[in-house]
């Protein structure tokens, strides 16, 4: 027996009592359902008559599992079949009409599906399957799956959403290069690789800058405290334009990501012994030197005057008016402790400076340019904004390089080379050395003053002993090792 309630869908197939209310191939709603009884027929009542309808006159419309216009389907069964010629078991498809919203294959209580293309079909709803929508975000990982494309099988980023019905993501390569756009279908999330939401900052935010791989060429450094003073139009949500506390712009790229920055939350409140507490209203006096930005810990309160404190970073206090109490931050980033030290082995692998070309890193200290990515240098001195290295002769390019050129690496600009030797310094005439070489199966030795030398690889050497000339250069396999500078070798002979 088919259970009638409030809601079920009726088609009219023999209007034998419509007196013009209705007509064969009606699709009505029951508002009740009224069974027979020894002085009744069974009958329905429908949303908008008043008029009785016998149940001889009607059938009730298969139910339609709460599906509606506008759902994405599945085609479970029936493809390729009519009234499904051209749709395929398997394929997802949209919902254009519900039996009651449309005029064909009456009586038969059909859904509508369309395709992305021209053509309609017809499919009962047992046949069809709801397909939950994918949500993807702008940063998701995902792999195409779309039969013959030109990218199946790739894994790539979503960049961007778009306004469309057919193809509303944005694709790049990891590499960050544009790739396509894609529907929802033609994609599945790669397993454990949903983007993280990224942290959203407001004009008037403070904010710290944190350990990051920034390759966005940002100004400032790791523990900075700065202020969000603009949004990027071109990439909302990655960038935030940054300005120093107590005004002050970052030279050279202001634009800081925003995965290397978070957010902080500062009272105005006495602090308390170990809280670290904001300098907003700097006005140091006598030996103090701190400024606008800085945070400092705080060693002991009730300095001068009540909410005063001292601080662990200075011999000195802080007044109540110049700070506000950091009620959340990430580890302050302190100084880097730098393993390297003066006389270490160090190559140049980025460029953070923003000068120059991505292969052309740091700054000269004559003023005569930049060196390659890939250099290789001896560290002459260590200083808090990086390293000074003097780079081997071979990366140099020209004269306009001199052999005491300093060149400035910032600290994500260079890597430590474990190992390294020191380049075999160059060797000039003039210079005490010692050669050595293989004649007749014995092995020579002479030391003595260079006296020429053949394309800078291979010298000949006047010995000291007898005022022989020995020319080592003649030789395969002869070596000739700097015993010492001409300006220094007085001090040996």
């Amino acid at each position: 027996m088919t259970n009638i309630t409030k809601g079920t869908k009726i088609e009219i197939t023999n209007a034998t009592m419509a007196a013009g209310n209705y007509k064969e191939g009606d699709v009505l709603t029951v508002k009740s359902h009224h069974p027979e009884t020894f002085i009744q027929h069974e009958h329905v009542l429908v949303e908008g008559l008043s008029t009785p309808i016998l149940r001889k006159e009607f059938v009730v419309l298969p139910e339609a599992s709460k599906l509606k216009t506008g759902d994405k389907v599945k085609l479970v069964s029936g493809g390729n079949e009519f009234p499904l010629h051209g749709f395929i078991t398997g394929s997802e498809y949209e919902i254009s009409a519900m039996p009651d919203e449309h005029r064909n294959h009456k009586g038969k209580g059909l859904i509508e599906i369309k395709k992305r293309t021209i053509g309609r079909g017809y499919a009962k709803p047992e046949q069809l399957e709801l397909v939950e929508e994918k949500k993807l975000k702008v940063g998701d990982q995902v792999r195409v799956i779309q039969p013959g494309h030109a990218n199946q099988g790739k894994t790539l980023r979503i960049s961007a959403t778009r306004d469309s019905n057919y193809h509303p993501y944005q694709t790049e390569y990891l590499s960050g290069a544009t790739a396509d756009v894609h529907s929802a279908e033609q994609l599945e999330l790669v397993e454990g690789m949903r983007s993280v939401e990224a942290p959203r900052f407001v004009e008037g935010d403070i904010v710290q800058v944190v350990e990051h791989a920034n390759t966005n060429g940002f100004g400032g450094k790791p523990g900075d405290i700065a202020k969000v003073v603009g949004n990027s139009e071109f990439a909302p949500g990655k960038k935030v334009r940054l300005e120093k506390l107590g005004g002050g712009t970052y030279g050279g790229n202001p634009w800081a990501l925003t995965e290397g920055i978070q957010k902080i939350s500062t009272t105005k409140r006495g602090a308390k012994a170990g809280e670290l507490i904001l300098i907003v209203n700097a006005h140091p006096i006598s030996e103090q030197s701190y400024s606008n930005g800085d945070v400092l810990t705080v060693e002991e309160t009730g300095a001068i005057f009540g909410n005063d404190v001292y601080v662990e970073e200075f011999d000195t206090f802080v007044d109540y008016k110049e700070y506000e109490v950091i009620e959340k931050v990430s580890p302050v980033a302190k100084k880097k402790d730098r393993s390297v030290k003066v006389g270490d082995r160090v190559e140049a692998v980025f460029n953070k400076s923003g000068m120059g070309s991505a292969n052309r890193i740091g700054w000269e200290r004559g003023g005569q340019g930049l060196i390659p990515k890939g250099a290789k240098g001896t560290v002459v001195s260590v200083s808090d904004k990086g390293v000074e290295v003097e780079v081997d002769a071979k990366y140099a390019g020209d004269a306009s390089y001199s052999k005491h050129a300093g060149f400035f690496l910032a600290d994500t600009e260079y890597k430590v080379l474990e190992g390294d030797p020191q380049p075999v310094p160059a060797l000039n005439v003039g210079d005490l050395a010692m050669g050595t070489r293989k004649r007749s199966g014995k092995s020579e030795v002479a030391i003595g003053v260079i006296e020429d030398t053949a394309s800078g690889k291979a010298y000949g050497i006047r010995e000291l002993a007898t005022g022989d000339y020995k020319g080592f250069f003649m030789d395969e396999g002869a070596t000739v090792t700097l015993l010492a500078k001409k300006e220094d070798r007085q001090d040996l002979l």
